[in-house]
């Protein structure tokens, strides 16, 4: 059995060692210049946490997209409870927030509407892709080459 995560300061919570080593695997291969990577992990072993804790560590505004509803709530809710600080905001909520959050999570769909991109194309200086096996869809690699981000990561669970 895999020992659960650790709550640190602030109520925030720590990784597991395998998810840790992923984490540093992503922030070595950004530093040796590769922007465009893809994580696999098996299903159940934490990846909503992992991309939570890389969005908290990327510096600029970081896009996380997810293909349905539930798993926008639930990065959101991930994200809090990593910290509790972060600025956070879905992409339903985006336009009526004041300010504009710094980690994003949303769908394509939503996020690429005529209405919403008629007041400007986001940038983002991140973008993750929770379920990246869905990328090649024209939908999400076209909105993927709109957004523009200097670094992209898919994550895909595999049973």
């Amino acid at each position: 059995m895999v020992p659960g995560p650790q709550v640190g300061p602030r109520g925030t919570i720590s990784l597991r060692d395998y998810q840790a080593e992923a984490l540093d695997a992503i922030r070595v291969a950004w530093q040796r210049g590769v922007k465009h990577q893809l994580v696999c992990l098996p299903t159940g072993t934490g990846m909503t946490m992992l991309f939570s804790h890389l969005a908290r560590q990327r510096m600029g505004r970081v896009l996380i997209l997810a293909h349905r509803d539930e798993l926008i709530q639930q990065t959101a809710s991930k994200l809090r409870k990593v910290d509790p600080l972060l600025s956070v905001g879905i992409a339903l909520q985006w336009r009526r927030r004041r300010g504009t959050p710094r980690i994003l999570v949303g769908s394509v769909q939503a996020l690429s509407q005529p209405k919403r991109l008629a007041k400007g194309t986001p940038s983002f200086g991140t973008i993750i892709v929770d379920e990246a096996h869905h990328s090649p869809a024209p939908a999400i690699s076209g909105s993927l080459l709109l957004w523009g981000p200097s670094s992209k990561t898919g994550l895909w669970s595999s049973e």
